[in-house]
């Protein structure tokens, strides 16, 4: 039944633009080592969606088959209402600000994991402690290049829990959508586009007490 609801429900969905941005020109490496400047080039701005605010990256790696040749694309899908446990090694740099305008309620609000600092969760004054998430579909157009995925968020007692984004083996919700892509000008386009589907509204977890 939720699977339906995304259908028609625009809560459930997010077309992400990167405009004048080919596959081609995505600098080559993970997002922690890139610079701010690039980052925020491969990174969309941020959104709301089921009262927490999330952004998308998109990364150009070293292909998983060297046999292949290309380059894996790697697109993550990171939430900014989570606090980090390992703000060191968090792949995200710098501060980002959520203007107004972006938010429901109208209040502005900041992310910079390097000074724990993460969005409220929309309409209360603290993060959540964790996601609890089920199945989101991601799928990346450039030009005549398509690729779709669904990736599965689960524990490993079984509970669908969206909660490894910031511990040392987790890097946010991603999937590598092309593997040993070999770029084409003229197929690949000058643009990127990242459509986003929540199978299950994910649920905020509050933090106790506060």
């Amino acid at each position: 039944m939720a699977a339906e609801a995304a259908g028609g429900d625009p809560r459930f969905v997010k077309e992400v633009h990167f405009k004048a941005l080919s596959l081609n020109e995505l600098r080559v490496g993970p997002l922690v080592d890139l610079s701010v400047a690039q980052q925020r080039r491969q990174m969309s701005r941020p959104f709301e969606r089921f009262n927490t605010h999330w952004l998308i990256s998109i990364e150009k790696l070293l292909p998983s088959n060297v046999e292949g040749g290309g380059f894996d694309i790697l697109v993550m899908l990171f939430n900014l209402s989570v606090p980090t446990n390992t703000p060191g090694g968090f792949p995200i740099k710098g501060r980002i600000d959520i203007d107004p305008a972006m938010s429901s309620d109208g209040q502005a609000r900041v992310y910079n994991p390097r000074r724990s600092v993460v969005c409220d969760v929309v309409g209360e004054q603290s993060p959540a402690d964790f996601i609890l998430m089920k199945n989101i579909r991601l799928s990346l157009e450039s030009g005549q290049t398509q690729s779709e995925t669904i990736v599965t968020m689960c524990t490993e007692d079984g509970v669908d829990l969206l909660h490894g984004y910031y511990d040392e083996n987790w890097r946010g919700a991603g999937a590598i959508l092309l593997e040993n892509h070999l770029f084409h000008h003229s197929r690949d386009g000058d643009g990127i586009t990242i459509n986003v589907e929540f199978l299950d509204e994910p649920i905020p977890a509050r933090r106790m007490g506060a």
